[in-house]
């Protein structure tokens, strides 16, 4: 059962916020995994910027040449999750835009990994929508294919750009991976693939990752849809060999190519969400080694972990080893309302931490296995269990 968590509130005192952060010993390097659940209290969270270095585009952006991104189209919800708001009213003026991406351009070769919603809203009103999760090099270099890389994962719910062509505008997931940023004459200097699928409405776990300084692949849920290595104009290599950032957008793309947004004059709004986000550096993973992570981050109570091997998280936290795949005790039911019950023996030892660190309650598992939550307040809360191994495991459980 997938435990998802909820967003811890902002304490008045930043003092008073017990999230610590730690210099752990396995791997304290660039070559660390990264991974970020997402847990901010809201946009204005300074670990936003500080920690996995991201940052929320404000301002003239593009692409479109000329956007209006919103800060206030990036929000964190209560139920833990980023969500990235794009919206218009038929017109490219009226048009907003949100992005959230890297400030650092670190990353290389290795598994890139998200769990991402899809809004297919945009097919409705004929809109040339694009919700992506992807990695580029900055854009001053986007011209020179020794300074340019750029990996996608693209979807559109109204598919404008193969519509612009064959009048087939149904639902795509477009993968590319670019050489540069030109375009040529046979088109943009790049080679990608493109599946007619409709994916909004569910939860997807997306992951591309190139090694072997040929192949890029893509899977969605563990399904392999595209390898992409040589420009099929040329058979130029397309394989990325530059440092990217990584970016999660939400964005319509008037006036390239002549596309439009649909007729209605009516104010509405598409929103893509993303669960987390994993980068192992150096590494090929699969979609399910890769959740085996962030079951393993999850369950140590961990919020996020840097390329430096820092991590942060409520309270105390153990070091998390690369990998981790130990067994940990079940809760039930979750989320929970009066009673939740903890598969351990009676007489092992249970903690419960608010999202601050702070302890509510150090007792003993009873004969049933139960233990009264139902006077918390609604939210996360993390139980501390020693199940007779001496070691600490903190599991995640919403009070509702």
């Amino acid at each position: 059962m997938r435990m998802k968590s909820v967003r811890y509130r902002r304490m008045e005192n930043v003092g008073t916020i017990m999230i610590v952060c730690m210099f752990i010993a396995l791997n304290v390097s660039a070559q660390a995994i990264v991974f970020d659940d997402f847990l901010y209290s809201g946009a204005d969270d300074p670990a936003i910027g500080s920690f996995n270095q991201w940052t929320i585009v404000h301002g003239t952006n593009g692409p479109p040449s000329g956007a209006n991104y919103l800060a206030s189209n990036v929000t964190f919800t209560d139920d833990g999750l980023l969500q990235l708001t794009c919206s218009n009213s038929g017109t490219v003026s009226s048009a907003t835009h949100a992005r959230l991406e890297s400030k650092d351009v670190v990353y290389f070769e290795g598994t890139y990994a998200a769990r991402v919603f899809f809004d297919d809203s945009p097919h409705e009103f004929k809109d040339p929508v694009i919700q992506t999760f992807y990695a580029i090099s900055p854009s001053s270099g986007g011209q020179n294919p020794a300074t340019y890389a750029e990996v996608d994962f693209e979807y559109l719910p109204w598919d404008a750009w193969n519509g612009l062509y064959n009048d087939n505008y149904n639902h795509a997931m477009w993968m590319s991976s670019y050489e540069s940023a030109k375009v040529l004459a046979s088109g943009l200097d790049n080679d990608h693939h493109y599946v007619k699928e409709a994916i909004g409405g569910q939860w997807h776990t997306l992951l591309f990752r190139f090694t072997d300084g040929t192949h890029v692949e893509y899977f969605i849920d563990g399904d392999l849809k595209a390898t992409l290595s040589r420009r099929s104009s040329d058979g130029v290599s397309v394989y990325p060999d530059y440092n990217m950032l990584v970016s999660f957008a939400n964005w319509g793309y008037p006036p390239i190519e002549g596309t439009s947004f649909g007729s209605s004059a009516s104010l509405r709004s598409s929103t893509m969400k993303v669960d987390w986000f994993v980068y192992v550096p150096g590494a090929s993973k699969n979609a399910a080694e890769i959740e085996t992570i962030v079951t393993a981050f999850r369950a140590e109570g961990i919020f996020r972990k840097n390329r430096l091997g820092q991590v942060q998280g409520p309270g105390i936290i153990t070091p998390v080893e690369e990998g981790f795949t130990g067994s940990h005790p079940a809760i039930y039911p979750n989320p929970v309302a009066e009673k939740i019950f903890v598969d351990m023996f009676p007489g092992d030892h249970i903690i419960i931490r608010d999202v601050t660190g702070k302890e509510i309650s150090h007792e003993q598992v009873g004969k049933d296995k139960s233990i009264d939550v139902s006077a918390l307040n609604h939210g996360l809360y993390f139980i501390g269990a020693l199940p007779g191994n001496g070691k600490w495991i903190w599991l995640r459980f919403i009070k509702k």
